[in-house]
């Protein structure tokens, strides 16, 4: 089966998302379930940047191609 495609990810997301979910460090009498969460989250908004940076690139690629002469 395969991966469904990612749907187009906006910029205030991504904000919204690092703002809730920031890269920390870990910090004294934090449990390894906290940690584990923390890292988790982190996780998915690296990964959510990245797909929105592909995504942007992607939107250049096209919006560049599209302006090329055709030869």
């Amino acid at each position: 089966m395969d991966k469904p495609k990612c749907p187009p990810i906006d910029d205030a997301l991504i904000s919204y998302l690092d703002a809730q979910f920031p890269e920390l460090s870990a910090q004294r009498g934090e449990t390894i379930d906290d940690l584990m969460f923390k890292g988790g989250s982190t996780s998915v908004v690296r990964h959510l940047k990245a797909k929105r940076e592909e995504q942007h690139n992607e939107d250049n690629l096209a919006s560049s191609n599209f302006l090329q002469p055709l030869t």
